[in-house]
């Protein structure tokens, strides 16, 4: 971020988050904010197209599935689908080939540096795994670390800046954890950065990504006295109970110290030994065996952007005077993300 206003600071968060997911998976550099890269048909350019196209044309194909497995040439989402999920499995596998051919030379001139240094290359040193697998998980990575962070990333922006006195907390938590401006956060920056994690805790439960988790029930199974047999796809409504005052104080304001201690919410159908966490209301990344993939990798990035930015700027919203969202399988927000950033003395 450089000061002055920038007017959709989206578009430099993906491209920020693609870098960072480039390092993190493949331990390379996709130099985005290049002049190169900054062209609408570069590599980064096209995968984060790309990923906002296949998450916008599976919402397309999943409501009105029946005309694109009869007739998938007539549907013209179906078509973008293919198109676009092409180019980001075909930035995969090139990143695949590299890697195992680097893996090769290696393990044959320097055996003592055979310790992984990317999440790809952690995955082709594990034993029995399938190359198909690995290149799903590699594509999950490129989608989710462009279009879906850039989405929650974008609606803390927001709320930050309408929050200048949560800015000076995130500031003053900066401050204890890098004491040095021009150090390095420390490598438990996610331990220390307690109040920040807060912030993006309380972002993610008024701003969500999406608006619940779906899944399809493998035994028949009774909720609230009525009966759902298997194979029903039910998907539970986190963004509509996280923002019930039954459960939430002002569930509508921005309040991150909310999230300080662990509380446990009563409602009348509960026991005692029924209490619910309000985090069970509000899980973002999933939960069990299909959490997101990315979690971990996606709050670290998180925190230390927010304590970065915090560190340098104050920020100040100069957009539209309400950001609502619009669905294209994720929540994105419906204006540009309009800022004003001044650097601090």
């Amino acid at each position: 971020m450089r000061p002055g206003i920038i007017e959709d600071c989206s578009q430099e968060i993906a491209r920020r988050f693609m870098e960072l997911t480039s390092l993190v998976a493949f331990d390379e550099r996709f130099y985005a904010f290049s002049d190169a890269e900054l062209h609408p048909e570069s590599r980064s350019s096209r995968l984060m197209r790309s990923a906002s196209i296949i998450n916008c044309c599976i919402m397309q194909t999943n409501q009105n599935h029946i005309l694109w497995r009869l007739f998938p040439q007539l549907s013209r989402a179906w078509r973008k689908l293919v198109v676009a999920h092409a180019f980001v499995e075909e930035v995969a596998l090139e990143q695949i080939a590299k890697k195992m051919a680097y893996i090769k030379e290696i393990d044959v001139t320097k055996p003592e540096n055979r310790a992984p240094t990317s999440i790809l290359e952690s995955y082709l040193r594990l034993k029995d795994t399938d190359i198909r697998d690995i290149t799903g998980m590699i594509v999950d990575l490129l989608l989710g670390g462009s279009d879906t962070i850039t989405s929650s990333m974008s609606y803390m922006l927001h709320n930050l800046s309408r929050h200048p006195e949560v800015q000076d907390k995130v500031y003053d938590e900066s401050l204890r954890i890098q004491p040095d401006h021009d150090g390095k956060l420390p490598h438990d920056v996610a331990q220390k950065a307690t109040y920040t994690s807060q912030v993006i805790r309380e972002s993610l439960r008024i701003n969500p990504v999406a608006i619940g988790i779906g899944r399809v029930l493998p035994v028949d199974v009774v909720m609230s006295g009525y009966h759902i047999p298997k194979f029903t796809h039910i998907v539970s409504q986190n963004q509509v109970a996280c923002q019930l005052p039954q459960y939430f104080d002002e569930p509508l304001a921005f309040r991150p110290e909310r999230w300080e201690k662990r509380r446990y919410i009563r409602s009348e159908e509960h026991t005692h030994e029924q209490l619910v966490s309000e985090k069970c209301l509000s899980i973002p990344f999933s939960h069990g065996s299909r959490v997101c993939i990315a979690k971990k990798v996606a709050e670290l990035d998180m925190i230390v952007l927010l304590l970065k930015l915090c560190r340098r700027y104050k920020m100040e919203w100069v957009g539209a005077p309400k950001v609502g969202m619009r669905t294209v399988l994720v929540h994105q927000p419906d204006t540009p993300i309009r800022i004003k950033f001044t650097e601090r003395k």
